[in-house]
């Protein structure tokens, strides 16, 4: 890997499983039911409004290797919900893996289709309510203050990641997988680095059974990730492209777009881990373990 105007140094090394558990490990899971709104922004907004529209109904299709299905969510929730343990007043929708545990799966409307990965933990130490989630992979729900459907990960499985349609801004812990390879995002607050600036991008990179971690210093440049030699950081990764995704500083923010300069998306995408809530738009799509999902609205 190489950079252009970019410092370089180690950090400490642990055993992982992989690249992506390595990069969620380091996470540090919140509370699973708490809303946290628009904390993933994107630089602009060309997707309609929904707002207040109280009987719009969200359509996902969902897909594996083996199967398709198609399900409707209402501000209301889910109909025909397979959740045995629910509010009267609770519109939630949990989507998770089918267990042994009945218990569990009373917590559960949607089971995923197919075969599903084995779950893997988001943090060292789970508290009792945690464990007790960790077949629930994402949650959706309506919210009626600001007529819009959101998304969160519920720290089960592997992780819930949206592909980047446009520029969103990097958050602190913002964790991004492009190809085979995982991005974890960190500023230089508190000066833990006395030769960094608060604002330049720590960049811990999990690739090919390799960890590495970086700084991207503030500047007006356009940093390319991929698999061509011109880019700031080359990745050995095959599922990349030659130009995968940007990063550049841009108004007091870091920002990151899929694709190359000429606004060519790249082969497999650019996803963001949704540790917080975000809101759900018109042709978003997002994948959980070994399916995808494509909403609209009707």
């Amino acid at each position: 890997m190489n950079g252009f105007g970019i410092s370089e140094f180690n950090f400490d090394k642990g055993e992982t499983k992989s690249n992506r558990n390595s990069a969620l490990n380091l996470l540090n899971n919140k509370s699973l039911n708490e809303p946290e709104i628009n904390h993933y922004q994107v630089k602009t907004n060309i997707n309609e409004s929904y707002s207040n529209i109280k009987d719009l109904i969200l359509e996902i299709e969902v897909e594996n290797s083996n199967s398709k299905d198609v399900i409707k969510i209402t501000s209301a929730g889910l109909p025909n919900s397979k959740r045995t343990k629910k509010d009267e007043n609770d519109n939630y929708v949990y989507f998770g893996q089918k267990s042994q545990n009945e218990e569990e799966n009373s917590k559960i409307d949607y089971f995923l289709l197919g075969e599903v990965e084995k779950t893997t933990e988001i943090s060292d130490k789970k508290s009792e309510n945690e464990e007790s989630k960790k077949n629930l992979f994402f949650r959706i729900y309506y919210n009626f203050d600001m007529g819009l459907y959101y998304i969160k990960d519920m720290g089960g499985g592997y992780g819930t990641f949206y592909k980047i349609e446009e520029e969103i801004i990097i958050k602190e812990k913002s964790l991004v997988n492009i190809g085979e390879t995982y991005l974890l995002f960190s500023f230089n607050k508190g000066n833990k680095f006395k030769d960094l600036n608060d604002d330049d991008l720590i960049i811990k990179v999990y690739s090919n059974k390799i960890e590495e971690q970086i700084v991207v210093k503030n500047t007006t440049k356009e940093y390319l990730f991929g698999r061509a030699e011109k880019c700031d950081f080359v990745i050995e990764d095959k599922m990349l492209s030659r130009i995968h995704c940007i990063i550049y500083y841009l108004e007091n923010n870091w920002y990151i777009k899929d694709g190359n300069t000429t606004g060519q998306e790249s082969t497999n995408g650019t996803w963001i881990f949704l540790q917080e809530d975000m809101e759900i738009k018109e042709g978003m799509k997002f994948k959980s373990n070994n399916c995808t999902f494509n909403c609209k609205f009707d």
